[in-house]
């Protein structure tokens, strides 16, 4: 239909409430369809009254019918038995009986019409009720001539002006409730395995920032995985719900997510630390003063907070052994090794 009104508070970025009205469209076509839908529910209903009355009236003749119809048969019997002793001509007899075949029509014929006044009624009904019905259509669509907020938010889009014509299904506004946010987080194919129920995840927004220059950070637990993995990534999605009662935080915002699976002790190396020989990763391992070229198998790799890569060391290397971190292209396997300087363990993490 055609905006017939606009609140005022269906503007971007105001708040409006469950319920409120947003928008009103012209309604003179369709109070025209309900004046003339509950006329009809009127006539519909007077030719109940109508149908009524005269099925009092069939069913009143039908009763008289069958009172007279047995006094007709009664007498036919009497004169029969009279004109059979010849008290009474035959004459006499034959009108008796005459008499009683049209009682036993008069009869018949009420009984048919108070069948058919009684279908009449049943057919009268019948029409009151498709006329309700036709109201109710009509009072439906009225009902949505008024479009309200179906909850409490605030207005992020508007799609219309007064006296622009909405056809079914045209949006009318974008309406976002941010009191709690739906956090999507791509997970990679592995670290999903090791998810556990009560793990917890932190959310950092870093274009927000506190007044000491640090970024927006919350906590939340842990939401729903996807069982699917995305098409393109191949991870897959983990969902959060963030509270945001105070409205801090606008949908949409770009988040950077952690997630605390709990301590997990292992060797881990830099990419400086280890050699990459066609045949894949090597350390140099110190034994009695010669190297070892040997191979190890590395995991996917770690983003520190100083932006540093680490590498955890899943096979090939066991804790206290010594390597070599520096000149590591020197050495050849079973060479002798100088140690020009011994890190303790804790400066290899």
């Amino acid at each position: 239909g055609l905006v017939h009104w606009r609140a005022p508070q269906l503007e971007v970025g105001e708040q409006v409430e469950a319920g409120q009205e947003l928008l009103r469209l012209d309604a003179g076509r369709l109070e025209q369809q309900r004046a003339q839908a509950q006329a009809a529910v009127e006539v519909a209903e007077a030719q109940v009254e109508l149908a009524r009355g005269e099925l009092r009236a069939a069913e009143a003749e039908q009763a008289a019918a069958a009172e007279a119809e047995p006094l007709a048969r009664r007498e036919a019997e009497r004169q029969e038995q009279l004109a059979a002793s010849g008290d009474v001509p035959e004459s006499v007899r034959d009108r008796a009986q005459q008499a009683w075949v049209e009682a036993r029509g008069r009869l018949q014929v009420a009984e048919a019409a108070a069948a058919a006044a009684a279908i009449a009624v049943d057919g009268a009904r019948t029409g009151v009720a498709q006329a309700q019905q036709n109201l109710a259509a009509v009072e439906d669509e009225l009902s949505r001539v008024v479009v309200r907020a179906p909850f409490a938010g605030e207005i992020a889009q508007v799609h219309v002006e007064e006296g622009a014509w909405l056809a079914p299904g045209s949006p009318v506004a974008a309406l976002v409730d941010r009191s709690s946010l739906r956090v999507r987080l791509s997970i990679p194919n592995g670290a999903d395995l090791r998810i556990q129920q009560g793990a917890r995840v932190l959310l950092e927004f870093p274009a927000f920032r506190l007044e000491d220059g640090t970024a927006l950070q919350r906590e939340v637990e842990l939401g729903r995985l996807s069982p699917k993995a995305q098409p393109m990534s191949r991870a897959r999605t983990l969902e959060c719900v963030l509270p945001n009662q105070e409205d801090q935080l606008p949908a949409g915002a770009f988040v950077e997510a952690t997630v605390m699976l709990g301590e997990r002790s292992g060797i881990w190396l830099r990419p400086s630390e280890y050699r990459l020989d066609p045949a894949g990763a090597r350390a140099v391992v110190v034994q009695e003063g010669r190297a070892e070229l040997r191979p190890i198998r590395l995991g996917r790799a770690w983003i520190g907070a100083d932006g540093s890569t680490w590498h955890p060391v899943l096979a090939g290397l066991r804790a206290g052994e010594t390597i070599a971190t520096d000149n590591l292209e020197s050495p050849v396997d079973g060479g002798p090794v100088l140690v020009l300087e011994d890190l303790p363990p804790t400066a290899l993490r």
